[in-house]
């Protein structure tokens, strides 16, 4: 089941409304508005003013594309990006500046510290960063131990109330003990997880890896796109390769922003962000 859903930026929703008042007013068609009608608008504007206020603090995830999201919130740091990329990547331009940058290995596509005030690279262990706690659990960025592409970092982060867990360039289906490190905090509420296989896992193995971290919303990357390099990412599978041997709901939203909501699902749900 794939459910599309279409967000308004609530400042659209306020432009709009001023513009409308702005625009009649110009030409001619109200100089008079009865009070009540007055009162009216006034509640109207402060709602949506209210609404934008809600929007702007309220916990959002940003993708940027590649396997690069951020989370943005109102505590400190009120913005943690995870596997920044640098140049070469295709046709993505990363412009951002954020707080902390959690980086899973030191590869050209997921170390670009130089968006960040603060940046790890392949860190494991415990870690606060204002009221984040940060758990880094060593895991390989191949099915041999790292002997072909090293060592990859899976950062679990606890932060606004939510845990985020992702898995970067992850290339292997996890063991026990993995699976207990990265649980240690909790059931994961959001899971970024490597789809597209070649340096990664790929669809089937992916698949595996959300069955053995049951997280309530699953947000797939690293996957073929038009916008990366094809001559480095052209032989990754298909996002489609993906949902095809994905059984549950899908929920595809038209944007690259997503507003986390208070209450998240029992039954495991993917989320398809847009490309920027």
């Amino acid at each position: 089941m794939i459910v599309a859903t279409t967000p308004v930026h609530p400042v659209v929703l306020l432009a709009g409304a001023i513009s409308t008042i702005i625009a009649s007013a110009k030409s001619g068609t109200i100089y008079y508005i009865p009070p009540e009608d007055l009162e009216y608008l006034y509640i109207r504007i402060l709602l949506l003013l209210l609404y934008w206020l809600f929007w702007w603090f309220c916990m959002k995830i940003i993708y940027h594309g590649h396997a690069c999201f951020e989370i943005r919130g109102e505590k400190e740091p009120q913005s943690i990006v995870f596997d920044p990329y640098g140049s070469g990547v295709g046709d993505l331009r990363l412009e951002i500046s954020s707080d902390l940058a959690l980086c899973s290995h030191d590869h050209f596509d997921h170390n670009n510290c130089g968006v960040a005030k603060a940046c790890l690279i392949g860190f494991t262990g415990k870690k606060s960063v204002g009221s984040a706690a940060i758990k880094g659990v060593e895991t390989a960025h191949d099915p041999k131990g790292g002997r072909l592409r090293g060592k990859n970092s899976v950062y679990v982060v606890r932060y606004g109330g939510k845990i985020f867990v992702h898995l970067g360039d992850l290339g292997h289906v996890l063991s026990g003990d993995q699976v207990r490190e990265i649980l240690s905090m909790g059931r994961p509420d959001i899971l970024f997880i490597p789809v597209g296989g070649v340096y990664t896992i790929g669809p089937e193995e992916a698949i595996e890896v959300i069955k053995q971290l049951n997280p309530r919303i699953v947000v797939p990357m690293h996957y073929k796109h038009e916008k990366l390099d094809p001559g480095i990412f052209g032989r990754l599978h298909t996002l489609d390769d993906f949902l095809k041997r994905w059984s549950g709901e899908v929920i595809k939203v038209d944007s690259n922003i997503w507003e986390v909501p208070e209450e998240l699902p029992e039954e495991t749900k993917v989320l398809i962000l847009s490309y920027p």
